[in-house]
């Protein structure tokens, strides 16, 4: 089961829930559809976070990598409203996408 926190303070919960879906940030990193290999993500983290420690560029490239690779269809994935408690927990049907269920 994977944890996909939805922003800060929970602020795309609603989005979560409403659109089906499950997301990372990491807009400056663009389309990473033709990626092959985590060193490529963490290179584009070393181009466009030049001002980043080493510390945080290999953390950051690890957890964008995760979602990459690592997330499969048929998957299990849980998410939460931090304020609420509320908890949605869902299933990858397909390319990174989530149907919630209770």
């Amino acid at each position: 089961m994977w944890m996909v926190r939805a922003g800060e303070h929970g602020r795309v919960f609603e989005d979560f829930k409403q659109h089906n879906i499950v997301a990372i940030g990491w807009d400056d990193l663009e389309d990473l559809t033709n990626i092959q290999n985590a060193g490529e993500i963490r290179g584009k983290i070393d181009q466009k976070y030049k001002e980043e420690t080493t510390g945080w560029k290999a953390i950051s490239a690890s957890q964008v990598s995760r979602f990459r690779f690592d997330f499969k269809e048929n998957d299990y994935v849980v998410t939460y409203e931090p304020e609420s408690r509320v908890y949605l927990v869902g299933i990858i049907k397909m390319s990174l996408s989530l149907r919630f269920g209770a």
